[in-house]
């Protein structure tokens, strides 16, 4: 008997940074692990083990911002998350989800900047014992909404 696990991806092109301790991101090499004490990069998405969002930064929950009083931000995102390019767009909904680079891997489907998609996982040991095993652990997603704007250069 096979096993099926949903996993559901949610495909974004910001940066995205993880450390342990440290705050990574291409603007600085290094930042302390306090987000307030340290200007993020407009747009940045992090992992943030606290229960509330800091000063410059939102939760990854798909909310819809006003592009009035959010014009760098929404020059980043644009609609690419939601909203109606007009006077309305939203942020990246990671709840649930796990963030991957947009466009193709070996044996995946094409990932596209922005989409939600499910890709179902089907593994079995023989004798039918489940084959994946997750341990999971519960953090909020955070992304700068004020802060230094990104350089194309």
């Amino acid at each position: 008997m096979n096993s099926y696990k949903n996993i559901s991806y949610l495909l974004f092109g910001v940066v995205l940074s993880m450390g342990a301790g440290l705050w990574m991101s291409a603007s600085q090499p290094t930042k302390e692990a306090n987000p307030e004490s340290a200007e993020g990069m407009i747009g940045e998405v992090q992992l943030f083990a606290g229960n509330f969002a800091p000063r410059g930064w939102a939760f990854c929950t798909g909310q819809m911002l006003p592009i009035n009083t959010n014009q760098a931000l929404f020059s980043i995102l644009g609609t690419t998350y939601g909203g109606d390019g007009r006077t309305t767009f939203a942020l990246p909904d990671l709840r649930a989800k796990v963030p991957v680079h947009p466009g193709t891997s070996s044996g995946l489907p094409n990932f596209q900047l922005g989409r939600s998609v499910n890709v179902t996982a089907n593994r079995a040991l023989p004798g039918g014992e489940q084959a994946l095993s997750h341990g999971l652990l519960g953090m909020n997603y955070i992304i700068c909404v004020q802060g230094v704007f990104p350089s194309r250069n």
